[in-house]
């Protein structure tokens, strides 16, 4: 049985819709105000947050919209969530009666129908959870490189945020000594001790990727920082940039560099390149030879302590 059912998208939220185990076709049509869009697909069979299956037929109906996000998505994913139910509000009874909505998880080993329930009920609408057996259900239906525009920037976005949630970098992953060893500092430092559950990090993050993904504008280089520390607590998101600087790549007239006026001898490219990702929201902590002192591992973890609480 085909099935062909009509998206709209109000208000100017930004939603991608990706049948995922589906043979998907994607039309999208632009108008004044909303985005009109339709797909076509086989039979399939997902779980909804109470563990009753969701079919094809589920999503009949005269206006259905679908959003794929996964509940530790730290930007994309709440704020159009929170843009729909604002929309939503606006709509009369009967509008509000004729439409559903759909937040289908793409990180379903750790979305379980529990996690997904708890998250959406900080929405004021309904909006149906779904999510499914990760081996059977959450496998994309053709490469994202098949994907265009749009629809490819977010996809990536979202694929590079599943792989590193709630990740700690493997040793293999790191480029230099230095890094593995600040890595370690890190990790023996007491503030992630006591902080571990609400960290994560990713080694040679791709800042440049990443904000290309959000921002088709992005027109600065394809930087990589060495590692994207979040701290996660409750509805509080940080974000830090953490950086070793080894002496002879990062800093100019090195005859000149002391501890007192390191910061005043980085090259042109380290302050432009932290000046761009600072402007979109990467404050940096950087860390070499001279701020860090006999014990690194107290060092670090005041500063982080100092940063994030």
């Amino acid at each position: 049985m085909k099935l062909k059912t009509s998206i709209t998208i109000l208000g100017g939220c930004l939603l991608i819709f990706l049948f995922i185990m589906l043979p998907i076709v994607l039309s999208i049509q632009e108008k004044k105000e909303d985005i009109v869009a339709s797909y076509a697909g086989s039979a399939f069979s997902l779980i909804d947050v109470n563990n009753e299956t969701i079919t094809e037929k589920s999503f009949q109906g005269p206006l259905t919209a679908i959003f794929f996000g996964f509940t530790n998505c730290p930007d994309i994913c709440p704020m159009t969530l929170s843009n729909l139910d604002q929309v939503i509000e606006k709509l009369n009874d009967n509008e509000k009666k004729n439409l559903k909505i759909f937040f289908i998880s793409i990180d379903p080993e750790r979305d379980n129908p529990q996690i997904i329930k708890d998250y959406l009920n900080s929405f004021k609408n309904k909006i149906y959870g779904i999510t499914g057996d990760p081996k059977k259900i959450f496998v994309l239906s053709k490469s994202l490189k098949d994907y265009k525009g749009n629809a490819q920037r977010i996809l990536n976005h979202y694929w590079s945020e599943v792989e590193h949630a709630n990740k700690t970098p493997e040793i293999s992953e790191l480029d230099s000594p230095m890094e593995i060893k600040l890595l370690n500092w890190i990790k023996d430092s007491t503030f992630y001790k006591e902080n571990v559950e609400k960290l994560e990090i990713q080694a040679q993050f791709k800042a440049g990727e990443y904000l290309k993904a959000l921002d088709p504008t992005y027109s600065h280089p394809n930087y990589r920082t060495d590692f994207l520390m979040t701290y996660r607590d409750g509805d509080e998101v940080k974000n830090l940039i953490i950086e070793y600087d080894g002496f002879v790549e990062h800093f100019i007239d090195r005859d000149k560099v002391n501890e007192f006026n390191y910061s005043h001898y980085y090259s042109e490219g380290d302050i432009e390149r932290e000046k761009i990702l600072e402007g979109y929201g990467f404050p940096f902590m950087r860390f070499n030879k001279f701020n860090l002192g006999k014990d690194p591992v107290r060092d670090i973890s005041k500063k982080l302590n100092s940063f994030f609480l």
